[in-house]
């Protein structure tokens, strides 16, 4: 289960945290150091991160070849990165992949 709280401070403003609380919990994980990485209709079997470096190394190794999912609320990353350089820095931070992936929720 995420944090209330968390959701409630980082959430897309235009969803009320309670739509967002239910997508992460039936879309999301609660670590937020989760990577999951498809190819196609297969998932991609790939060490559980036990650090921030860790987890960036994976999504830096899979970025552009396949889609990476990443965070509480398992959002793709890379969308278009075809270079690993191109990742924002705060990539794993918990507030920062809640605000962006029920942003990305809110447009569909």
């Amino acid at each position: 289960m995420v944090d209330a709280a968390l959701v409630q401070r980082c959430a897309d403003p235009n969803l009320k945290p309670a739509i967002v609380e239910k997508f992460i919990d039936q879309a999301g994980t609660p670590d937020p150091l989760a990577v999951t990485v498809r190819a196609g209709n297969r998932v991609v079997l790939v060490p559980k991160p036990a650090s921030h470096e860790q987890a960036l190394e994976l999504i830096r190794q899979h970025v552009g070849r396949h889609v990476v999912r990443v965070g509480v609320p398992q959002y793709p990353v890379g969308h278009g990165v075809q270079d690993a350089a191109e990742l924002k820095a705060d990539l794993l931070d918990p507030c920062a992949t809640i605000r962006v992936g029920s942003a990305l929720f809110g447009k569909v």
